[in-house]
């Protein structure tokens, strides 16, 4: 018995057992261990305790019905916060609108992300009922004792920016500087590009040429080393004879495929939500395919998958596409396991056979790619000349397959300089984000943090 005295009276609390001090351990260990699995699995971050479920646990160790169930609604978005906030660290652009829009698309999503969901909805189902179980093993007074300290900590940790103890909660609505009556609103605010940040767009020839193909490349991040860059675009530089002039390099930029379009395409920036059909079509006046159809173009988009993702199929027309195709439209050519897309290398001989067909017409013809998404698939890759090794890349790692996706990407688009169909076009290929990576290889090492690269070319 442990025995104090308070102003002459004798309180006493009855000593801990073993199975009283393991049951506390088991309700601080198994609501974290999955993200401690994912994280050292990942290389990712993410704050060892999150004191979120220390309110479940406290509901668990009410003796009333109500709480209990309280206990598991508030373990369940625990759970949920705690998942967004470690897929924030490698999706930086994710956040409750955006999942709003990916969700409806679970059935074609890359079979990791399905699983994922699986092993978050059987976590946050089967672990209440352990919870409520061990919290009847519960000492009342040392569980109450421990999660004093636990908050406190979490006070102290937040105060001194340390990271062992804290709320992923709170750290969600830090990072994402929303509230849920953005959420629930669900429409966009779009402002001006700022001026003192690159895009590729900006790079067009004045006065605009009479055929431009623009490309948004999925996941085309920027090589660190300079060999590794030339050699993903080498089949384009070896056509240099070919071309009046090639530029490249990368800028900074950090954001969903979505965000990577509208600052292309319209210099625009998204700052909440991404339901771009709910905006007016004056919204978009100053988008790139609008300005251009005002001057005589005929515009074009094509996007590899269904057309509904992110609202394409509603958005494009505003922005000023006359022409737009989607892969779930498209049939006889091979799909690829990203969203079940048509394969990057089936597009340039559909792009082709739109210029051949508009000779003597002024073309904008812009192109989305999909096959570099994550997780970058080794059945889709069918490229054999890059060698990983070479460059220090684990060649069974994501960093390695993202790498032949975009050379596959770039070697196909080759294909397209030497075609008489394509003289005087004037290419842009510009990356929408980073390539995420979720195997642990060191990104760092071999990528620039939140940089996409640029390629900007004309053909004779």
């Amino acid at each position: 018995m442990l025995n104090f005295s308070l102003f002459q009276r004798d309180f006493s609390l009855p000593r801990p057992s073993c199975k009283q001090w393991g049951a506390l351990a088991l309700c601080l260990i198994l609501p974290n261990i999955l993200f401690w699995l994912l994280t050292w699995f990942t290389i990712g971050q993410r704050t060892i305790f999150n004191v979120d479920y220390l309110l479940a646990m406290v509901c668990f160790l009410l003796p009333f019905r109500i709480t209990k169930i309280l206990g598991v609604i508030i373990f369940w978005l625990a759970v949920f916060f705690d998942a967004i906030m470690f897929t924030i660290y490698f999706f930086p652009f994710i956040d409750l609108s955006s999942l709003r829009y990916l969700l409806p698309f679970f059935s074609i999503a890359p079979k990791i992300y399905q699983i994922a969901i699986f092993v978050f909805l059987a976590y946050a189902l089967i672990l209440p009922i352990f919870m409520k179980k061990i919290a009847k093993w519960q000492n009342p007074w040392l569980a109450t004792a421990a999660i004093a300290i636990f908050m406190m900590f979490s006070v102290v940790d937040k105060d001194l920016g340390l990271s062992w103890v804290s709320s992923q909660f709170g750290f969600y609505k830090k990072v994402s500087k929303s509230n849920f009556a953005i959420f629930s609103q669900k429409m966009p605010t779009l402002s001006p590009y700022p001026a003192n940040k690159e895009t590729a767009s900006r790079r067009l020839l004045q006065p605009h040429s009479d055929k431009i193909l623009y490309i948004v490349a999925e996941s085309w991040g920027s090589a660190r080393k300079d060999s590794m860059q030339k050699d993903i675009l080498k089949n384009i530089y070896q056509q240099e004879n070919l071309l009046e002039f090639i530029h490249a390099g990368y800028f900074d930029f950090s954001g969903a495929t979505v965000q990577g379009e509208i600052r292309e395409l319209c210099q625009l920036r998204i700052d909440t939500g991404f339901a771009l059909n709910l905006l007016e079509k004056n919204q978009f006046s100053t988008c790139l395919p609008n300005v251009l159809k005002a001057q005589n173009y005929q515009t074009f988009a094509l996007h590899n998958t269904n057309g509904q993702l992110y609202e394409r199929v509603d958005w494009y027309p505003k922005a000023g596409f006359q022409h737009i195709q989607f892969g779930d439209g498209m049939s006889g050519l091979t799909r690829c396991t990203a969203f079940n897309g048509i394969c990057d290398w089936e597009m340039p001989n559909q792009i082709m056979k739109t210029f051949s067909a508009h000779t003597n017409q002024k073309i904008f013809y812009y192109w989305l790619t999909l096959s570099a998404h994550n997780t970058y698939y080794a059945e889709d890759i069918k490229t054999t000349r890059f060698q990983c090794e070479q460059y220090g890349l684990n060649p069974a790692g994501e960093m390695c397959r993202n790498s032949k996706l975009n050379v596959q990407l770039m070697d196909s688009v080759a294909t397209l300089i030497a075609r008489p169909e394509m003289k005087g076009v004037e290419v842009i290929i510009v990356g929408d984000h980073m390539p995420p990576i979720l195997d642990g290889e060191d990104t760092r090492q071999h990528l620039r943090w939140n940089e996409v690269s640029w390629l900007h070319f004309k053909i004779k």
